[in-house]
C-alpha cells in the first residue's frame, strides 16, 4: 500500500503482509524462517519471467509468467519510487510499535526506470496474495531487468532521509566509512 506519512509529508510504502524465500526479520516476531513451501522465481532462455510460490501456512499461491523481451524501458516516478523507499512502514499485525518509518539506502539510479510489461503479455495461472486475487486483471506491470541492491539495518530504524540529496550523503557517508 502507498500512503502519505502525516508526519512527514513523504510518500511511504507500508507493508502489510509479505512471503519470504528466505530467513527475514519481522518487525512484530523477530527472526524467521522462510514463509514458503514452494518458491520459483527464474527467467528462461528465450526471456520469460517465471514466478511460481505457495505459502506455507497462508493461502498465497502465485503461478504466472511473464514475456520480458519487450524492449521498452521507461522512466519511472522519482516521488514514488525513490521517496517511496526512504519512509518504509508496517501496518496491521505487522505494525512495528510506534517505531518512526525506516528508508532503504540505494543507488537511486537503480530506480530510474524499469521496463515496462504489456499487461496482455502477462499469463495468470493462479494469483492469491492477500485481498489480490486471480479475477482481478493488472493495469499495469514493469520489472527491473537488473539487480537492486538495498542497505538497511536488521532491525530498521528511520534514518530520517527526506529526498534524494539525503540519500546520496548516506550512500557518500557509507561509502567513505
Amino acid at each position: 500500500m502507498i500512503a502519505r506519512n502525516k508526519t512527514t509529508n513523504l510518500i511511504s510504502w507500508v507493508i502489510c503482509d509479505y512471503e519470504s524465500n528466505t530467513f527475514h526479520y519481522d518487525p512484530g516476531q523477530g527472526f524467521l524462517p522462510s514463509t514458503l513451501q514452494k518458491s520459483v522465481f527464474t527467467t528462461t532462455y528465450n526471456g520469460k519471467l517465471i514466478c511460481d510460490i505457495e505459502g506455507q501456512d497462508s493461502p498465497t499461491r502465485m503461478d504466472l509468467s511473464i514475456d520480458i523481451n519487450q524492449n521498452n524501458c521507461v522512466f519511472l516516478n522519482q516521488r514514488l519510487w525513490i521517496e517511496g523507499n526512504l519512509s518504509i512502514d508496517y501496518a496491521g499485525e505487522l505494525d512495528n510499535n510506534g517505531n518512526d518509518p525506516f528508508g532503504l539506502i540505494f543507488d537511486p539510479m537503480e530506480m530510474k526506470c524499469a521496463q515496462h510489461i504489456e499487461v496482455d503479455q502477462i499469463e495468470i495461472r493462479q494469483l492469491d496474495f492477500g485481498f489480490i486475487n486471480s479475477q482481478m486483471k493488472p493495469f499495469e506491470a514493469c520489472c527491473f531487468p537488473f539487480a537492486q541492491h538495498y542497505m538497511t539495518t536488521i532491525f530498521p530504524q528511520g534514518h530520517l532521509m527526506k529526498d534524494e540529496n539525503d540519500l546520496y550523503a548516506k550512500i557518500s557517508e557509507i561509502v567513505n566509512q
